[in-house]
């Protein structure tokens, strides 16, 4: 593949990757603050899976972005160890299980690479009704497990997919 290839193929991603970031705030910004005046703290959001698009959700959120649309990543999970330097630079905690963020965020974005962890990543957050967007489509069968455990206000998950 040649490098204006590689390029236009990284631009397009790069342009899908802020495009879900303005529908992931808006979809937790409108869910949270329904007939509610404007909080002036951001809203806290959990990444479970340092990687791909959750470093990539994560840092653009953290360095500049999440301030404008009302979302800040205050805690992330990683199967592997994130790096110290890359914790201070964009401001997160690091949690020791994806729970240990319930009651700590407002909404949680499943960004692990492997699809077939999302259900079991995503339940406990589902069950103790925290926001849930996952980075993928599922399937149907995953989808409807866990749309059981959503209330009955509405939606609690959300997905998308490039």
């Amino acid at each position: 593949m040649k490098y204006s290839q590689h390029r236009n193929l990284a631009n397009a991603s790069l342009r899908l990757i802020l495009l879900s970031l303005m529908i992931i705030g808006a979809l937790f910004v409108v869910s949270s603050r329904a007939g509610l005046a404007k909080s002036p703290q951001p809203l806290r959001i959990g990444v479970v899976g340092y990687e791909g698009h959750g470093a990539l959700f994560t840092r653009e959120l953290n360095a500049g972005l999440g301030p404008k649309i009302g979302l800040v990543v205050s805690h992330v999970w990683h199967r592997e160890p994130i790096p110290q330097e890359e914790r201070e630079k964009y401001g997160f905690a690091v949690v020791p299980s994806p729970e240990a963020m319930i009651g700590k965020v407002d909404g949680v974005f499943i960004a692990e690479t492997l699809p077939f962890r999302y259900p079991k990543l995503a339940a406990p957050f589902i069950k103790a009704g925290v926001r849930t967007f996952v980075a993928r489509i599922l399937t149907s069968a995953p989808c409807a497990a866990l749309s059981k455990w959503c209330p009955a206000a509405g939606p609690a998950i959300g997905t998308v997919s490039g």
